[in-house]
């Protein structure tokens, strides 16, 4: 089953306090950070050693 996102309509994220504990101590990721991936502009660079041999779709 899929839902269909319009990340536009996001005003934020409800965390559990014992999660954002335990994203911080196993992944060493504060949860202001997980957010910043669903609303910060992509950031893309050129990866040139493999980019010769995978094509780009």
């Amino acid at each position: 089953m899929f839902i269909e996102l319009n990340l536009e309509d996001i005003e934020g994220f409800d965390w559990n306090e014992a999660n954002i504990k335990k994203n911080e101590i196993k992944h060493n990721v504060y949860y202001k950070e997980c957010e910043q991936v669903f609303f910060d502009k992509p950031f893309y660079i050129r990866d040139i050693k493999h980019s010769k041999i995978e094509r780009n779709n």
